[in-house]
């Protein structure tokens, strides 16, 4: 667990903060880490719980009560762990496997009919686009997707209104955009779905963990967050929150063991089990779970706020660097008090994006 320093000394305490942090993440040692939009650079504590885990499955077996106890508190250690973040009970957590995990647990366990409609942005990634192109294939659903002025909290908001009917049951899209970092105005939106009687379904791979997010006093109804990204944790993990009030009309589509806590063989039925939880349909990767909830915990210990304020500083400080020596920044500049991505997208005349990131990578 890595031991933050405090001292009186500001400048000093940051720095001597800023070294304990580096020394705790090693990929930080061969490069310049600028991947985590993708995958964060893993911290020794995740890969130390996630090495134990497995150190113990492969000397003292996958066998007996002892080993399933360890996996079931190693869910419940991770599910707490995503609920403190989140501002959620363990409760509406879902243990998933990425953020495409828990948007097709909210998508497909919603019931569709044909013509409902969903409205989404044309800044969706693919892990968000896909789920949505099939439940509208299968289910006869509309999607609508809409543009907008990134920079202008307003026209977001307005081009959501205009496109929605009353037939909108789910308004879809990401916190923060993946093609240029801007923030969308999750809670305005969240409003609007509430006046339409529709979900609210946000895709959060690029905001949790850089930027406070908290479901709940968002107003949305489901929250999917990946466990790699911004948390620096395993590949293959991630959690979705469900709130409270949406549970009764989300169906188990992807049910298992982990989904019941009683079953009736002679009637082929289960009893689901309380909360969130009866969406975990697949066998955990417990060595990852255990990774997840590891890194978690060591961001927790580095300290939230912290990493949100320095996160968007450095932001701020490569936007003005960048327009200092002519690049076109992409990425909105948010207004006083908003919140800012770690994302920062730009463009430089004259430079090949692909070539100019494999000559950066040949550089370190």
């Amino acid at each position: 667990m890595m031991v933050v320093p405090h001292g009186s000394d500001a400048a000093a305490s940051d720095a001597a903060r800023l070294a304990a942090i580096r020394a705790d993440l090693p990929a930080l040692q061969s490069c310049t880490y600028l991947n985590t939009g993708t995958c964060g650079p893993v911290p020794r504590a995740a890969a130390g719980a996630l090495a134990a885990r497995w150190q113990a499955d492969v000397e003292l077996g996958r066998i007996g009560a002892e080993h399933f106890r360890q996996l079931a508190e190693t869910m419940a250690a991770a599910r707490s762990a995503a609920a403190g973040l989140l501002g959620a009970s363990p409760e509406e957590i879902v243990l998933t496997t990425s953020t495409t995990h828990g948007v097709n647990i909210a998508l497909w366990g919603l019931r569709w009919s044909p013509g409902d409609e969903i409205v989404t942005t044309v800044h969706e990634h693919p892990g968000l686009q896909v789920p949505l192109a099939d439940v509208a294939r299968r289910y006869g659903v509309r999607v609508r997707a809409v543009a907008f002025d990134p920079a202008d909290p307003d026209d977001v908001v307005a081009a959501f209104r205009k496109a929605a009917t009353a037939r909108t049951r789910l308004l879809a899209f990401s916190h923060v955009l993946w093609t240029n970092g801007a923030v969308l105005p999750v809670r305005r939106l969240a409003d609007l779905a509430r006046d339409l009687g529709a979900y609210v379904l946000v895709d959060g791979a690029q905001s949790t963990g850089a930027l406070p997010v908290n479901p709940r006093e968002l107003g949305v109804h489901f929250y999917s967050v990946p466990g790699q990204k911004w948390l620096c944790g395993p590949e293959g993990t991630g959690a979705l929150y469900v709130a409270a009030e949406a549970l009764p009309a989300l169906q188990v589509v992807f049910g298992g063991y982990f989904s019941q806590q009683a079953v009736d063989a002679e009637t082929v039925d289960y009893q689901p089990r309380p909360g969130a939880a009866r969406f975990e349909g697949i066998w955990p990767p417990g060595a990852a779970v255990a990774g997840m909830a590891a890194a978690m915990e060591w961001l927790r210990a580095v300290g939230f706020d912290w990493i949100w304020q320095r996160t968007g500083d450095l932001a701020r400080r490569l936007r003005r660097a960048l327009a200092g020596v002519g690049a076109e920044v992409l990425t909105p500049e948010p207004g006083a008090g908003a919140p800012v991505s770690g994302l920062v997208s730009f463009r430089v005349p004259g430079l090949d994006p692909a070539g100019t990131a494999a000559r950066l990578i040949e550089r370190g």
